[in-house]
């Protein structure tokens, strides 16, 4: 039976049927096809916001980018899930989401337009936290530079010579060399100097505990970089069954070993970590450099490449596998097989759930299979060693592949995204002084003793608490006397 056929029996059926059946949407447009285009406004305003925080002052911006391509359906840009004008930097691209458009037949399928929910999610949901942390990162840009200045003086203070160990490179700088150049010269020195600066100072090196760069990085790329670190913590390749006898007696140890250890080496030859591998349900600690190239991964991604990792970490549970495919160091049937050994070996032992394995298998195979394919049709959106957020014209390296790739290349650049985490975090606590300085000024407690400004600044919140929670039950009641 055709999808037509089967779509007039449901119809006929609700004709008898005392409850009413999904009809889907109904194809509304009748032609579908391709448009090259100017960058839509949140295109736009993303480069402009970048090339604001890469540009030093005093320098000409960057040429603007590439045009784009639309879909046009019925001679209006096609939007997206968003009501967003959907731009995408390929003919292919483009051609390949009309295509879906073109083959609904009369009820649009929203399980069978893959590519342009994915699109959607890169637009709607990672595109703004691009402009957002460039954009801040512009805002914050002074403050980071008096915070990294100011930690390389009091190295120079201390008189702090120890040199960075291991290799030697543009990444890796002596410590009292880092700090004169970063002294002199901000955050306009090397990204390596600002490493071994950042490195001298705890508060630099290690992430900022209390929320981060806060609204900056309160948007949906912040939550997809915790989400990704939560997935290696959990990594379906770093887990065993626990042996009750001898290993090579475990059918399920010996498929996993088997699937999962080839993942587990392309980690580490990748990214110069060995991931912890654990039996049973201990948890997994691994190295911090294994976080800190996930962190680097998600930075220096743009939203296609972002919304891609999003969905295959959704489809196979796991980080390492996600990475391997998006680094086209499997193929796509590699990655889903060593994704659903468990699985499978269940199915073996305990049989088949009609409608319920294979539905699973089949939804997972069509997220994954979309992200490769948008990434097959957006080449630029690969992920490389050289390119992202992060990669300034100031701090971009000449350094060969295998150096800007290397252990010491992703903490350097992980660290000058905390060093913003930190000036983010510094004007939070500035605000917050002003607005209590504000408070106080207000309600005249300048002239109270600090016992009685600290009672009455404990009433001060508690009686906010009590408005919030009574405007918050009357939004939820829906009264309106």
């Amino acid at each position: 039976m055709g999808l037509s056929q089967i779509q007039n029996a449901e119809a006929e059926g609700a004709n008898s049927a005392p409850v009413s059946s999904w009809r889907g949407l109904q194809r509304f447009y009748e032609s579908v096809s391709v448009a090259e285009a100017s960058p839509s406004e949140g295109t736009a305003a993303v480069a402009e916001g970048l090339s604001a925080f890469l540009t030093k002052e005093g320098e000409a911006a960057p040429a603007a980018g590439p045009r784009g391509w639309h879909v046009i359906i019925d001679g209006h840009v096609l939007k997206t899930i968003g009501l967003r004008e959907l731009l995408l930097p390929t003919k292919a691209a483009a051609l390949a989401i009309a295509a879906e458009f073109a083959m609904q037949d009369q009820t649009i399928m929203s399980a069978s337009t893959p590519l342009y929910n994915l699109a959607c999610t890169a637009v709607d949901g990672y595109l703004d936290g691009e402009l957002d942390e460039a954009v801040a990162r512009r805002e914050l840009r002074p403050r980071a530079d008096a915070a990294l200045k100011r930690a390389a003086q009091a190295a120079l203070d201390r008189g702090q010579t120890t040199e960075e160990s291991g290799e030697v490179g543009t990444w890796l700088w002596p410590v009292r060399e880092a700090c004169e150049a970063v002294v002199a010269q901000g955050l306009d020195a090397p990204i390596g100097a600002i490493s071994a600066v950042c490195g001298t100072s705890s508060r630099l090196a290690e992430p900022v505990l209390d929320g981060g760069m806060g609204s900056v990085y309160e948007n949906e790329v912040g939550k997809l970089r915790e989400m990704a670190k939560d997935y290696l913590e959990t990594d379906t390749t770093c887990f065993r069954v626990m042996p009750g006898r001898a290993v090579a007696d475990l059918p399920l140890r010996r498929q996993q070993d088997q699937a999962y250890n080839p993942f587990l080496d392309w980690f580490e030859a990748k990214y110069g970590t060995k991931l912890a591998v654990m039996e049973g349900f201990s948890d997994a600690e691994h190295p911090k450099n294994a976080y800190v190239a996930i962190e680097d991964f998600v930075d220096r991604a743009d939203h296609f490449l972002l919304a891609a990792l999003a969905a295959l970490l959704g489809a196979t549970k796991s980080a390492t596998i996600s990475l391997a495919l998006l680094h086209q160091h499997v193929s796509l049937d590699q990655a889903l097989s060593a994704a659903r050994v468990e699985e499978e070996y269940q199915i073996a032992e305990n049989g088949f759930v009609e409608d319920g394995h294979d539905t699973q298998a089949i939804q997972m195979r069509v997220k994954a299979s979309a992200a490769t394919a948008m990434l097959a049709l957006i080449p630029q959106s690969r992920p490389t060693s050289t390119t992202g957020s992060f990669a300034t014209a100031a701090h971009a390296s000449t350094a060969p592949e295998t150096e800007a790739s290397s252990p010491s290349a992703m903490v350097a650049r992980t660290r000058l995204r905390r060093l913003f985490d930190v000036a983010a975090a510094e004007r939070r606590q500035d605000e917050a002084k002003a607005e209590f300085q504000a408070l106080v000024k207000a309600r005249g407690w300048d002239k109270l003793s600090p016992e009685e400004l600290e009672q009455r600044v404990l009433e001060h919140q508690l009686e906010t608490m009590t408005q919030e929670k009574m405007l918050s039950s009357f939004g939820a009641s829906g009264r309106s006397d």
